[in-house]
């Protein structure tokens, strides 16, 4: 891993589960993610070594398929889990 995601995890290990994201509806009534920006950086850190883009994981975690995420769910996924989680 680089130094960069090393740092980067790092920092979101020591975000508390309520501040790393939150849930926020807009005047519709729709249900978004707001996460923490360090995630953001995350992101842009494994675009940079070509990971991430798009998935269908997102989807998969508002049908019920895959729990939501969390310190718990990230400390136990397995490889592909975590790349659907950071896309």
């Amino acid at each position: 891993m680089s130094a960069d995601l090393e740092q980067l995890s790092a920092e979101l290990d020591v975000i508390p589960d309520d501040q790393f994201i939150t849930w926020e509806k807009t005047g519709t009534g729709f249900t978004y993610a707001k996460y923490a920006p360090v995630f953001h950086a995350w992101e842009r850190a494994l675009g940079a070594i070509g990971l991430g883009g798009p998935s269908d994981f997102y989807d998969r975690m508002l049908k019920g398929e895959v729990p939501n995420l969390t310190r718990d769910t990230i400390a136990t996924a397995d490889r592909n889990a975590l790349l659907g989680y950071a896309t």
